[in-house]
C-alpha cells in the first residue's frame, strides 16, 4: 500500500518546522510538506494523489479548515486537527466539522503516533489533554437551564440535535424525510436565532446553553471515555 503524503498547514514557521523533523523519521509519509495557509496549499491542489493527509493548525480561519476537510474527504485522505491546550475551547469549537483526529501542541511524542495510527485505522481520535476540558464543558452544560428567550420551533430543535451529533444536511434531510434546501434555510435561522456565523461555533453554543437534550450530552459524554480507552 503507498504510504499517504502530509501537508502541515500552519502559520508558524517553528510548528511546521518542529513536525516535519519529527514525522520525517517515523518513516510513515511518502512525503512532508509545510504550508503556511490553503491559499499557498491550494496551488499544488491540482495535483494532490488520492490519501494525502493534513495537519491543520485550529487557529487557520474557519473556512479554510472546511475546505481542506472537503479536499481530503474527495480523495481518501485524513485530517488532524492541532491546537493549543491553552485554547482547549477553539479545538472543541472546531469537532462539529468532523475531523479525523484531535490533537494538542503539549501531546507528548508517543501520543501523537498512537493518534496516528488511530487516525489510519479510521479514527476519530481525540488527545488526552483534551479530554478534561471536554468534559467540564459537557459536564456543566447539564445543569444549565435553556435560555427562554432563544425559541427555537420543534422541526429546528430537532435538527440542532443532529447537527450536535455530526450528521451532514444530506443525512438530516434522509432521516427527516426533507429536502436539502429545507434543511439548509432552518440550519440559517437557528445560526441567525442564536447569534453564532457557523457550525462549528454552533454545538458549542447550544450545549452551553442547555440548548440540546441530557441525553444527547450524556452520549457524547460516553463517546469521549470509550474513545480516550481505545487510544490508551
Amino acid at each position: 500500500m503507498i504510504k499517504p503524503a502530509l501537508y502541515i498547514i500552519s502559520r508558524q514557521t517553528l510548528l511546521r518546522q518542529a513536525l516535519s523533523h519529527l514525522l520525517s523519521g517515523s518513516n510513515r509519509f511518502r512525503e512532508i510538506n509545510g504550508s503556511v495557509c490553503f491559499s499557498e496549499s491550494r496551488l499544488k491542489a491540482g495535483a494532490l494523489e488520492e490519501n494525502t493527509w493534513f495537519i491543520i493548525d485550529a487557529e487557520l480561519p474557519d473556512y479554510e479548515i472546511q475546505e481542506l476537510l472537503l479536499l481530503a474527504n474527495r480523495g481518501g485522505g485524513r485530517v488532524i486537527i492541532l491546537g493549543s491546550s491553552y485554547n482547549a475551547k477553539r479545538i472543541i469549537e472546531l469537532m462539529p466539522l468532523k475531523a479525523d483526529g484531535y490533537l494538542t501542541t503539549d501531546s507528548p511524542q508517543d501520543e501523537l503516533f498512537a493518534i496516528l495510527e488511530k487516525v489510519e485505522s479510521g479514527g476519530p481520535v481525540i488527545a488526552d489533554s483534551l479530554i478534561p476540558d471536554m468534559m467540564n464543558r459537557l459536564s456543566a452544560s447539564l445543569q444549565v437551564k435553556p435560555e427562554k428567550e432563544i425559541l427555537l420551533t420543534p422541526r429546528e430543535q430537532e435538527i440542532l440535535e443532529l447537527l450536535a451529533q455530526g450528521y451532514t444536511n444530506g443525512q438530516i434531510a434522509k432521516k427527516l424525510i426533507i429536502s436539502v434546501n429545507t434543511v439548509k434555510n432552518h440550519v440559517h435561522n437557528i445560526l441567525e436565532k442564536l447569534g453564532v456565523s457557523n457550525r462549528a461555533k454552533l454545538v458549542s453554543y447550544a450545549m452551553s446553553r442547555g440548548l440540546v437534550s441530557v441525553l444527547l450530552v450524556a452520549l457524547v459524554i460516553t463517546l469521549l471515555i470509550s474513545i480516550n480507552t481505545s487510544v490508551c
